[in-house]
């Protein structure tokens, strides 16, 4: 017995091109597609690769922190081609990307430390050593700025270009919902010359999305990946949502306005006051219906793509594990 399929992202913009006999080419996928592979499917990972891809500048972030169309689309099928859990086959860039001597779980490693800052940074996570190094760059000259997130709403985070070395230190702390990263470097279409030169830190798919940017450029999308020339890749086991986030803490009797820092580490979820004080510390999967479900899909724990990776796991507490990964990494480490 043949048992019809039917596509399940057709929706009434099918059934009209239909009545109307008018034909549409067959690898065309318009952002509607994306969005109800992706985003209405509760499989979105908030990386704003889609925003940033958009050659139109037709996406937006809407209210609830994902993305949504703000003028029409053209069917370009870039959202779709660059999006982490969408056409994007992230294992590829990894064999293309990786010449040396790569481990099966966490990719190629030149070098790897535990280290932590020589200076306290106020916020900073473990050992602070993205903000060191990040801060140092600018001081130097060898960075004009960096894409980062630092705290916003209660118990998140926005996404934002620091330019000077004390906006680094003022964006210190790891921020655990996904504050659509990729959608700054976006916002920087024509308002940075072209000899500048940027970082970017961010989760796994982040650094995966803008390595397809810089890879497969296209000549109608000018965002400025290219500019790009060292990423801090940070280890990500999920990333949240962050309105349901704010849900799971008031259910929990907690204000998420006095949320001040959050930290996950062997296994649990801890958030802390202003003054340091702990409000809750319980196992990370008492938060699991907030997690972003995306998330369960990815591969890559250690961002295999970044120049330099940094995290907590492998480390004694307060120090952050640095994994090496390219040389334009182990200059930024030696700087």
């Amino acid at each position: 017995m043949t048992v019809a399929t039917q596509d399940p992202s057709r929706d009434v913009r099918d059934r009209i091109a239909d009545a109307s006999n008018t034909g549409d080419y067959v690898d065309k996928i318009w952002f509607h597609k994306t969005a109800a592979a992706v985003i209405d499917a509760d499989r979105c990972v908030q990386c704003g690769a889609c925003v940033a891809a958009c050659p139109s500048n037709s996406i937006g972030i809407a209210e609830d922190l994902r993305p949504t169309l703000i003028r029409m689309c053209t069917g370009c099928s870039f959202c779709w081609d660059i999006c982490p859990v969408g056409g994007l086959r992230v294992e590829r860039l990894w064999r293309l990307a990786e010449s040396g001597v790569t481990d099966a779980t966490i990719g190629q490693v030149t070098a790897s430390y535990a280290a932590k800052a020589r200076r306290d940074v106020p916020d900073a996570q473990d050992g602070g050593v993205a903000t060191a190094i990040l801060a140092r760059l600018l001081e130097d000259g060898f960075i004009d700025g960096v894409i980062l997130s630092r705290k916003g709403p209660p118990a998140g985070g926005v996404a934002m270009v620091a330019r000077t070395a004390s906006e680094v230190v003022d964006g210190a702390g790891s921020v655990y919902n996904s504050v659509m990263t990729l959608a700054a470097l976006s916002g920087l279409r024509g308002k940075i010359g072209p000899t500048e030169r940027l970082a970017m830190v961010g989760t796994p798919c982040q650094i995966s999305a803008l390595r397809a940017l810089q890879r497969y450029p296209w000549p109608y999308c000018a965002t400025p990946a290219d500019q790009v020339v060292l990423t801090i890749g940070l280890f990500c086991t999920r990333s949240f949502d962050l309105p349901r986030l704010q849900v799971m803490f008031a259910r929990r009797g907690i204000d998420p306005a006095t949320v001040a820092r959050i930290d996950v580490s062997e296994g649990d979820l801890t958030a802390f006051d202003g003054d340091g004080g702990v409000l809750v510390r319980e196992s990370v999967h008492g938060f699991d219906d907030a997690a972003l479900g995306g998330c369960a899909e990815c591969a890559d724990s250690t961002a295999r793509l970044a120049d330099i990776s940094l995290g907590s796991i492998g480390s004694a507490a307060g120090l952050t594990t640095a994994l090496i990964r390219t040389r334009a990494g182990a200059e930024a480490w030696e700087r």
